[in-house]
């Protein structure tokens, strides 16, 4: 878990993920900047992360705060296609960005 969007940035240039939750408001770089950094980098590698925004503040196909574990693996599910029976995710290392 990272705190800032920067940090974001920093640990995906180090580590490979299958999924990224992406809290819209962070200080520093947003969550929102963060994506948009990402999606700029992933032209040139090619190489695609889903990202789950999270918020406060409702927003049509995301998953908003607070979060309920129901509705965050509904989501998950929805994109990864598929949940084990424990609720992890089939084969995924995601990287949880979120404010304390």
């Amino acid at each position: 878990m990272v705190e800032t969007g920067g940090s974001a940035l920093e640990i995906l240039r180090q580590q490979a993920f299958d999924l990224i939750l992406m809290d819209v408001q962070m200080p520093g770089m947003d969550g929102l900047e963060a994506t948009m950094a990402i999606r700029r980098d992933e032209k040139v590698s090619r190489n695609h992360i889903p990202i789950i925004a999270l918020t406060a503040h409702a927003m049509a196909g995301y998953v908003t705060k607070p979060i309920r574990a129901q509705d965050l693996n509904n989501e998950i599910s929805r994109l990864r296609g598929g949940m084990n029976s424990d609720n992890s995710l089939c084969g995924s290392r995601p990287l949880v960005m979120t404010t304390p």
